[in-house]
């Protein structure tokens, strides 16, 4: 048995949908204990403009949507500053997206090979041990490059039942559950160079504990040669179906002349604010510049992802988010649920599709995105710029691959 992963991040049409009753709402706290990378008193250093009486909090934003708790990220952080190289830091804070990580790195599919999978019913255990290969089971030039070994715990039966025959990513979207990630430890080998991380990804009903070993930092393979996705008989051999959707569909919105590491923050979906924390080595400051509720019952959100340490904009993002259940938009209006944590709070993992990127400079690119989440009841369109002459490291570490 095989499982191609490939680009496009689907939910199952047969999916639980998130239902929002009026009781659910009320459950929902008006203050929510979103992760910010900065003091209140930096956050509030731009004024939110409205057009209507629209309350929100600053400090609330999309950010990582699935970081996790404040205490979470500071162990994280602990554990990274054990790691000077941002190749190292960008693996091992893939938090359940390393195979689309590496994928868009080396702009090619990676394939999972499962070795053993072991149920212990009466526990409501699955033990399991897959190999991860850059490339398919039928290239001859695939490159094992990571082992990981995970143990999944269900609360219930059900949970256990319907997660039969499911990788671990796609088990989450079955179920439409945006999990948590914790990374709890992880280690370089200094003699042989092989990279190792032990995480959670945790939802409601479940928890998995992964170890992944790394032979060599997948990110330092050598990169081959980027084609255009029209043209490419490797990405035309390796395009495969996963649920009707071919797996190279973000590879063809992206020009071919991206560097790896535009590749991966042009693939992202949902965690910027952890790669470009993991790619640069430090804490990124998010800054709302603009909040605004339209005539037209949408609301538009403008933030910028800005370096802890120069204070030079890595990033620029605007949002129109249409929300087409009354009662969330209503309490979003209102103030009492903060805008910037809607994703979070609903919980449900989003389906993610890349639209275009275009090159806007010599240094500057931007990408457009749609994310539908909890059953098409919010709808969030994103633009985000991206600047990189301002990090000569980014393009440092992306010559680092073919050294």
């Amino acid at each position: 048995m095989k499982c191609i992963v490939g680009w496009r991040i689907t939910t199952n049409a047969h999916s639980r949908r998130l239902l929002l009753s009026a009781s659910t709402l009320r459950m929902i706290p008006t203050s929510l204990n979103t992760t910010s990378t900065t003091s209140s008193k930096e956050t509030h250093s731009a004024p939110v403009e409205t057009r209507r009486s629209f309350v929100t909090s600053p400090q609330q934003h999309f950010g990582d949507i699935s970081g996790g708790h404040e205490r979470f990220q500071e162990r994280e952080r602990e554990i990274l500053a054990r790691f000077d190289s941002p190749l190292d830091r960008l693996v091992l804070t893939a938090d359940g997206t390393l195979q689309l990580v590496v994928s868009a790195w080396h702009n090619r599919v990676v394939t999972v090979n499962p070795v053993r999978i072991d149920e212990i019913s009466d526990e409501l255990r699955v033990e399991r041990e897959v190999e991860l290969l850059l490339g398919s089971l039928e290239d001859d030039d695939n490159k094992l490059f990571c082992r990981a070994v995970s143990t999944i715990k269900y609360e219930n039966r059900d949970l256990m039942d319907k997660a039969r025959g499911c990788g671990i990513g796609q088990m989450f979207r079955v179920w439409n559950l945006l999990p948590t990630f914790q990374l709890l430890d992880a280690d370089l080998d200094s003699v042989t160079g092989e990279l190792s991380r032990k995480y959670n990804l945790s939802a409601p009903g479940v928890v998995c504990t992964i170890l992944e070993t790394f032979p060599i930092n997948p990110l330092l393979l050598p990169v081959l040669p980027t084609e255009a996705p029209s043209s490419s008989p490797r990405l035309k051999r390796d395009a495969v179906e996963s649920k009707g959707v071919k797996s190279d569909a973000r590879l063809a919105a992206m020009p071919p002349d991206l560097s790896p590491m535009q590749r991966v923050f042009c693939a992202a979906s949902g965690n910027v604010q952890r790669l470009a924390s993991a790619a640069l080595g430090e804490q990124i400051h998010i800054r709302l510049l603009k909040e605004e509720a339209e005539e037209t019952g949408s609301f538009t959100r403008e933030v910028e992802l800005l370096s802890t340490s120069s204070g030079n904009r890595f990033c620029l993002a605007q949002t129109t988010i249409d929300i087409h259940d009354d009662q969330m938009r209503e309490k979003v209006a209102s103030g009492d649920i903060p805008l910037g944590s809607l994703v979070s709070m609903l919980g449900a993992f989003p389906d993610f599709k890349l639209l275009n990127v275009n090159w806007v400079s010599p240094t500057r690119f931007s990408r457009l995105y749609r994310m539908n989440i909890a059953a098409n009841q919010v709808e969030l369109v994103v633009r985000e710029d991206f600047d990189w002459e301002p990090f000569p490291q980014l393009s440092m570490s992306d010559k680092s691959c073919r050294q």
